[in-house]
């Protein structure tokens, strides 16, 4: 059987993500990873925001995802921190 016979997988628009928390991973023939629906909605805009606090405090992450709005400059920015907040919730149960 070839990989195409044993494995139907949606592309492009035809993937839906219906919660907060889904996850898609992905299985194929060179190897595997995940995406969060929540992540990959924010990423672009809090891209930056993670930059210039890593570069702010010699890569160290924050503890508190608060700790980036010092570095947010945009409404867009600030509401992916907020969306960041509500993952790590999800994620942890905190």
């Amino acid at each position: 059987m070839t990989p195409s016979e044993w494995i139907s997988v949606p592309s492009g628009n035809n993937l839906k993500f219906q919660t907060i928390s889904d996850r898609l991973y992905i299985i194929g023939p060179k190897g595997e990873g995940a995406v969060d629906f929540l992540w990959s909605s924010i990423h672009d805009d809090l891209e930056p925001v993670v930059k210039a606090y890593a570069d702010a405090h010699n890569g160290i992450a924050p503890e508190d995802p608060d700790e980036y709005l010092t570095y947010a400059e945009s409404e867009a920015q600030k509401e992916a921190i907020e969306k960041l907040k509500l993952w790590n919730e999800v994620r942890t149960g905190f």
